[in-house]
């Protein structure tokens, strides 16, 4: 059946949820009217919609020109997503916006605003409104039964009606964007596969770096494109505050290997320097998706989990694994997942973790404050597993690619619910409203790939 010839009005609510959350635009209410069509028809549409409210009692006077000037650049935003969404008042020209006061902290517009604009157009038909939406709860097994923490919004479509209208100011059907164009936003890469050599040394000891490999095209290679292309699609309809995304790239290493296999490496990496990934962590937990603050649900000491998951051992977590006294706490884990990325315990510090240490602690030195064999010592009476590294059978790359699997099997989850996520390699950031589902999914994924379950600390902005 063509997606145009389904009867969304005639579904039960249950029938028609995976639809409308597929088939739906954010609205980001950030157009505006940019053309004289279009300042035509958002001051027709404000005018009469100020005159509606005071003929149903809404309101009892008239609003005055600055409030005006507001209700129209409301308008102005609403129907100009109305008429650039797909399909134009077909199957899938549906946007939808929560209408929760936090909601519009960041917005041109305000929260009465937007109710006053969505009831009018609906009343008068249009628009057609979906009601809002939960999603049945999800289960993860023994009885526990999670369910999205809100009911979804809203969905409303242009109706035949509004674009009569349009057309009537010289707002032609298919060039909406042209007259309610949207403040410009990085255009995402299209996803991409990277696949990398290992670093070597030559005879005479010097190192040869790692170098893109050509990417064949294989049934792995597909499968890993199609889910890249689903989170990519997903994230097109996200609005996406205070970090910059302009897509991502999966990379696996050591492709030269003999033991390769598409599993080793296979990080989520967000495109240009300037990623939201590349943010220090207090900013990162200033953004927002769709409005909405966000949490980051990170995996404490993901790799040492890993390890003991593979090896089938108990890890305790409820002590901070990288602190031990007489070392400071940065030092252990660099120690650590340097070591660990070796294959072997460090024994000397590179140029670049002596920086580091010195911009950090002005006046001291990593070298003399931190002997590599004294904290090697250390580490090794905190962490047994880590005493011989070569028993281990697994090298840093296919503990990350464990690691990007439970992730990505995560979002795939979330997208599946219609939330939003977006990863930092050994973290997620997810709507703080969607904490607990996001954390039953990265839990049930984590154990699912590494066969032990982890320790998830959950980092959100500090109450002002």
């Amino acid at each position: 059946m063509h997606a145009g010839d389904l009867d969304l009005q005639a579904m039960s609510p249950e029938q028609r949820a995976p639809y409308l959350r597929a088939a739906s635009h954010y609205s980001m209410l950030t157009r505006t009217a940019d053309t004289a069509e279009a300042e035509s028809l958002a001051k027709a549409l404000t005018l009469a919609l100020d005159d509606h409210q005071r003929r149903t009692g809404a309101r009892t006077n008239r609003r005055g020109e600055v409030a005006l000037a507001k209700l129209q650049r409301t308008v102005a935003a609403f129907v100009g997503d109305l008429l650039t969404a797909d399909g134009w008042g077909a199957w899938g020209g549906l946007v939808y916006r929560s209408t929760q006061t936090n909601s519009f902290s960041r917005t041109p517009v305000t929260a009465d605003n937007v109710r006053a604009v969505l009831a009018y157009l609906t009343s008068e038909g249009l628009a057609e409104r979906y009601p809002g939406f939960s999603p049945a709860k999800h289960d993860f097994g023994d009885g526990v039964k999670v369910a999205l923490s809100k009911a979804q919004s809203a969905r409303f479509r242009a109706t035949p009606r509004l674009l009569a209208l349009a057309e009537q100011h010289g707002v032609v059907m298919g060039c909406g964007g042209d007259h309610f164009p949207s403040p410009a936003r990085p255009t995402p890469e299209p996803p991409r596969v990277v696949l990398k050599s290992a670093k070597r040394r030559t005879e005479a000891g010097y190192l040869v770096p790692s170098a893109d490999m050509p990417v064949p095209d294989c049934p792995e290679v597909q499968a890993i494109q199609a889910q890249l292309a689903t989170i990519s699609r997903f994230l097109e309809g996200v609005d996406i505050a205070g970090g910059t995304y302009r897509g991502f790239f999966r990379q696996f290493e050591h492709g030269d290997a003999p033991a390769f296999r598409w599993n080793m490496g296979g990080r989520l990496y967000a495109v240009g320097r300037d990623a939201y990934q590349q943010q220090k962590k207090t900013k990162r937990l200033a953004m927002r998706l769709d409005g909405e603050p966000v949490v980051e649900i990170d995996i404490r000491a993901s790799y040492l989990t890993i390890l003991h998951g593979l090896m089938q051992e108990p890890i305790d977590l409820a002590k901070d694994p990288y602190e031990i006294a007489g070392f400071d706490r940065s030092v252990v884990k660099t120690w650590i997942t340097a070591s660990i990325t070796n294959g072997k315990p460090l024994e000397r510090w590179s140029a670049r973790h002596k920086e580091d240490f010195a911009s950090d602690h002005p006046g001291r030195s990593l070298t003399s404050s931190h002997k590599p064999r004294a904290l090697e010592a250390a580490v090794m009476l905190k962490h047994a597993i880590l005493r011989d590294f070569t028993s281990l059978g697994a090298s840093w790359p296919e503990l990350m690619f464990v690691e990007s699997e439970a992730i990505i099997a995560t979002m795939l989850d979330l997208i599946e619910a219609g939330v939003p996520s977006l990863p930092v390699h050994d973290s997620i950031l997810v709507p703080a409203t969607h904490e607990t589902l996001a954390m039953g999914f990265l839990t049930r994924r984590f154990e699912e790939k590494a066969g032990i379950t982890p320790t998830l600390e959950v980092r959100r902005t500090e109450a002002p």
